[in-house]
C-alpha cells in the first residue's frame, strides 16, 4: 500500500510538471501572437501616420515578446520621426543584442550616424551591412556604394581603409610564403629519402642528384642532406681509388707479359701509364 501511494504522488508530480512545460508553450505562443497583433496595428498606425500610437504598439510588442527583434527597427524608426536619435539608437543596438544577423538594423544605424556625422561608426555599420547581405540585394549595394562614398570623402576613413587592405594582403602574403615553405619542405624530404633510397642502391650520382635539387629549395634545415652529400663524396672517392688500383693491376699485368714476350717498348708503354697515374694522384 505504502508503495502504491509513493507510485501515485510521483505520477502525479510527473503530469504536473508536464502539464507546466506545456502551458509555459502555449503561453509563449500566445504571447508572440498578440506580440504580432501589436507589430502589425503598430504598422497601420504608422502607415497612417499616427506615429504616437504606432510607438505604443511597438513598445506593447516588446513587452509581449522581448526577443522579437523586427519591433526594435520599428520603434528605432519612429523614434528617429519624433527626432529622438539617441533613443533610436539606443532601441537599435538593444535589437542587434536579440539578433546580431538583423542585417536592416545596420543600414539604419549607418544612417543614424551619418547624420550625426559619425563617420567611423557609419562606415563599420555599413561594413557589416555588406558582410551580412546578399549579393544581389539592392541594400547590400547601397551599403557598398556608401562605404566607397564615405571612405572617399573622409580622409581618416580611407588612410584606415588603406591600412587595413595593407594588412590584409601583408597576412595573405604571409599565408602563402607559409604554404610555399610547407610545400618546399615536403619536397625536400621526399627528396632526401630519394637519395638514401640511391645511396644505399649505390647509385651515388643519382644520390647526388636528388640531394642538389633538395639544396636549392628554400629550406632552413639543410643539415641532413649535407651530411648525405658528404658521404656520397666519401664513397665515390673510395671507388675512383678502387678503380684506379685496379686500373693499374691490368697495366702492370700488361707489362709483364710484354716483357715476357720481349715486347720492351710495349711493356715500357704500360709502365708509363702506371707511372702517369701515379703523377695524376699526386697533383691532386
Amino acid at each position: 500500500m505504502f508503495k502504491k501511494s509513493i507510485f501515485l504522488v510521483f505520477l502525479f508530480l510527473i503530469i504536473c510538471l508536464f502539464s507546466t512545460s506545456a502551458l509555459t508553450a502555449e503561453s509563449l505562443t500566445l504571447l508572440q501572437e498578440r506580440a504580432q497583433f501589436y507589430r502589425n496595428k503598430g504598422l497601420e498606425f504608422q502607415y497612417q501616420g499616427r506615429i504616437d500610437e504606432a510607438m505604443i504598439c511597438y513598445q506593447k510588442a516588446i513587452t509581449l515578446d522581448p526577443n522579437f527583434a523586427v519591433v526594435y527597427n520599428d520603434l528605432g524608426i519612429i523614434y528617429e520621426a519624433k527626432g529622438s536619435q539617441d533613443k533610436a539608437e539606443e532601441v537599435y543596438l538593444t535589437g542587434l543584442k536579440v539578433n546580431p544577423r538583423y542585417a536592416t538594423l545596420y543600414s539604419n544605424l549607418a544612417m543614424l550616424y551619418e547624420q550625426r556625422q559619425e563617420y567611423s561608426k557609419a562606415a563599420e555599420f555599413w561594413k557589416k551591412r555588406v558582410e551580412l547581405g546578399k549579393p544581389d540585394d539592392p541594400w547590400t549595394m547601397k551599403a557598398k556604394q556608401r562605404l566607397i562614398e564615405l571612405r572617399e570623402a573622409v580622409p581618416e576613413l580611407k588612410q584606415e581603409y588603406l591600412r587595413q587592405q595593407s594588412q590584409a594582403l601583408a597576412e595573405e602574403l604571409s599565408i602563402k610564403r607559409q604554404e610555399k615553405r610547407i610545400r618546399e619542405l615536403t619536397e625536400a624530404n621526399k627528396l632526401l629519402e630519394d637519395a638514401k633510397h640511391f645511396y644505399q642502391a649505390a647509385e651515388y650520382e643519382k644520390a647526388l642528384n636528388s640531394i642538389d635539387l633538395a639544396l636549392a629549395l628554400n629550406i632552413e634545415d639543410k643539415e641532413p642532406l649535407l651530411r648525405l652529400r658528404d658521404e656520397v663524396h666519401v664513397r665515390l672517392i673510395e671507388l675512383e681509388k678502387k678503380a684506379r688500383i685496379r686500373e693499374m693491376e691490368i697495366y702492370f699485368q700488361n707489362a709483364v707479359r710484354y716483357y715476357q714476350q720481349d715486347n720492351l717498348q710495349e711493356a715500357k708503354r704500360e709502365l708509363n701509364k702506371i707511372a702517369a697515374g701515379i703523377t695524376s694522384r699526386i697533383q691532386k
